[in-house]
């Protein structure tokens, strides 16, 4: 090894670093509007021609297609002998309703739908809220729904909210 030559040093190899893309996930495409529930509510574009219903509205709905999907006879979408009126979310609908729904009978639902329906200022969207939320007080009604600032006065509004409540109670 003491020939003269000179000893050559071992080449050494360094990993390549790996670095990631700038972007790893494909761009979000932008929004149009910012959905909000503020003085002027946008609630998103696929929302633009739907109907807004209250809870008990809903509660209305369910239950009856849950009665109707029990009477004898009716050709059940799911194939012959499969029970498709239990099914979890149907079940889980009908709790939530219980839980939730202010109004307990179809009478009542009618009637505070149809005294909701007689103020025209008001948007499909603020009679649903105002069915749903129970609100007891005016502060309460505007907080929660910022839209109805210009719509109706403390007065008018707080009449419709004990007007609503003794609905609730009357049924």
């Amino acid at each position: 090894m003491d020939d003269g030559e000179p000893t050559k040093e071992p080449v050494r190899h360094t990993a390549p670093i790996f670095r990631a893309p700038k972007q790893v996930s494909r761009p979000k495409p932008p929004r149009e509007r910012e959905e909000m529930l503020g003085p002027d509510p946008f609630i998103g574009v696929e929302f633009q021609r739907a109907t807004a219903i209250s809870i008990a509205e809903a509660r209305t709905v369910v239950e009856s297609v849950f009665r109707n999907r029990e009477q004898p006879g009716n050709a059940n979408p799911l194939g012959q002998g499969r029970a498709h009126n239990d099914s979890e979310n149907i079940l889980k609908f009908l709790h939530y309703f219980d839980l939730f729904s202010h109004t307990k009978t179809q009478e009542a639902t009618t009637s505070v739908s149809i005294l909701l329906n007689a103020h025209p200022e008001f948007s499909t969207f603020e009679r649903a809220q105002l069915g749903s939320l129970n609100c007891t007080s005016v502060d309460e009604a505007r907080t929660l729904i910022p839209s109805l600032q210009d719509k109706i006065d403390d007065e008018n509004l707080e009449a419709l909210l004990n007007d609503i409540q003794n609905l609730n109670r009357q049924f």
